[in-house]
């Protein structure tokens, strides 16, 4: 992936409009923390899971700091697999949907309208009700097993 942008100040992290996908995210660095380099596209979902620590040494207690915390990052695979059917099922006009759950999610989408719906509202109730849709559309969710 390219780097859109190397200056970003960080002090205002808001890089997206809050009615359209995101067209862009912050790298982050190997600690997890954003560089402030602008990437395309919307961010993989993933998880901060943390790890325990052994509690055999014992150590005087240091400052905490992120790097410390014994946290890994997984990819949340089911996640980014049901995000890839619904929009695959958005590009084709909501196949399988009812008449009325169609015209509702086309008058949501609908960039002209006086009050838009906020991203990740108009995206979260399509994915609810296009979820049974999407999991007979595509065998990598409806047969999904956790990693």
């Amino acid at each position: 992936m390219g780097s859109v942008d190397t200056a970003v100040d960080l002090a205002n992290p808001v890089i997206n409009a809050p009615y359209d996908p995101p067209a862009q995210h912050f790298e982050l660095a190997p600690n997890d923390t954003p560089t402030g380099t602008l990437l395309p596209g919307r961010r993989a979902s993933e998880s901060f899971i943390p790890v325990p620590v052994s509690r055999k040494a014992k150590k005087p207690q240091q400052a905490l700091t992120f790097e410390d915390t014994g946290e890994r990052r997984e990819v949340n695979t089911l996640v980014n697999d049901i995000r890839q059917v619904v929009e695959l099922w958005r590009i084709r006009g909501y196949p399988d949907a009812s008449p009325i759950s169609r015209k509702l999610m086309q008058h949501w989408a609908d960039p002209t309208r006086e009050n838009r719906v906020l991203f990740c509202v108009y995206r979260g109730l399509p994915e609810h009700g296009g979820l049974e849709v999407g999991l007979r559309l595509d065998r990598r969710v409806r047969h999904h097993r956790p990693r």
